[in-house]
């Protein structure tokens, strides 16, 4: 009868492992539902809660991540080193790493600032745009003039591809029908600005659109 040998009996003995310390540890970050322009839509609105998948969000979050570790290098005095393009990243480091092994404490010998994944975040960008619509409704800001919101002194100003058109307000979607024009979510306790489904469709197949909600004169309305 032939005994079964396994890999671990064939190595036993032979290779050994001895691990005293670890010289570098690498943290790579990867999420599976953020790698094409469609997910990342789905990120920006219906997880981060914003109206419109704009790039310009990646950008605010990227700041703020920034700003962060800029406030966390100050305030523990941690320098900061910006690698260039050619650099080899741990000749760089290494003054800081032996300064920080000098002290016989753990803690951050160096904050390394690279950029070598800008330009796949820049694509992925370019997916955004490419795949993004806009809304067709969206939440009613205080007045910047008054702070307060009046109902009857508010108009929609549609842009698309450059030419502007003021829309008429309708008493509600239903009364919409095939004509264009806006109506507010709530006539009493209105939270919202909506425009009509033929506005709605001519504004998604635009290139360029814009929705302006202009506070201050009478209401413009459908007669």
């Amino acid at each position: 009868m032939i005994a079964t040998v396994t890999v671990n009996d064939v190595l036993d003995g032979h290779v050994g492992l001895d691990v005293e310390c670890l010289d570098r540890i690498y943290l790579n970050g990867y999420v599976p539902n953020l790698q094409v322009g469609g997910q990342v839509v789905s990120f920006l609105t219906a997880h981060l809660g914003n109206p419109i998948p704009s790039p310009a969000i990646l950008e605010k979050i990227g700041t703020a991540f920034r700003r962060a570790v800029a406030v966390f290098a100050e305030d523990n005095r941690i320098p900061v080193v910006r690698f260039g393009k050619n650099d080899r990243k741990i000749d760089v480091m290494r003054p800081y790493l032996a300064r920080q092994a000098a002290t016989g404490r753990p803690g951050v010998a160096a904050i390394g600032v690279a950029q070598e994944f800008a330009p796949v975040f820049n694509e992925l960008a370019k997916q955004v745009v490419a795949s993004a619509t806009l809304a067709c409704d969206w939440e009613i800001p205080a007045s910047p003039q008054t702070g307060t919101f009046d109902p009857g002194k508010t108009n929609v100003q549609l842009t698309l591809d450059g030419a502007q058109q003021p829309l008429f307000k309708v008493a509600s979607i239903a009364a919409c029908g095939d004509r264009e024009g806006w109506h507010y979510d709530d006539e009493t306790k209105p939270t919202k600005v909506g425009v009509c489904p033929a506005t709605c469709t001519r504004i998604q197949k635009v290139a360029k659109a814009q929705v302006d909600l202009l506070f201050g004169c009478q209401t413009l309305t459908v007669d």
